[in-house]
């Protein structure tokens, strides 16, 4: 999960944890990719759009993307005019908007991760 706002990093990852997912977390994009060489699996990234630093979520994701392909993309935003992935390269990303509720998010994380499963 990257998220440059402690509180909702912490809340979520916490979140998630107790839905069974492993969570790493990371304030921003450069965090994220430094994490990801770490690690062996990663199934989704969920990620924030608008961060700090050189890359923003739209960065971050096609980064991903030309690297690890088979990691899902799930990005958020609570600015309205950051909801077109497909400006970015990014069609199949899909965004949830902020603020949102945490049944949604569930929802949105377990489909991605079973997508990810079935293809693999």
């Amino acid at each position: 999960m990257v998220e440059d706002e402690p509180v909702l990093l912490e809340t979520i990852a916490e979140c998630l944890r107790d839905w069974g997912y492993t969570v790493l977390e990371a304030p921003n994009a450069t965090e994220a990719i430094a994490q990801l060489a770490t690690v062996e699996h990663v199934d989704l990234i969920f990620s924030d759009i608008r961060m700090p630093g050189r890359m923003d979520g739209f960065a971050l994701a096609r980064w991903v993307r030309a690297r690890h392909p088979e990691i899902r993309i799930l990005l958020t935003t609570g600015y309205e005019g950051q909801s077109r992935p497909e400006d970015s390269g990014l069609s199949d990303a899909p965004i949830l908007r902020k603020p949102y509720e945490l049944g949604v998010l569930r929802t949105r994380v377990a489909d991605l991760v079973m997508l990810r499963s079935a293809r693999s």
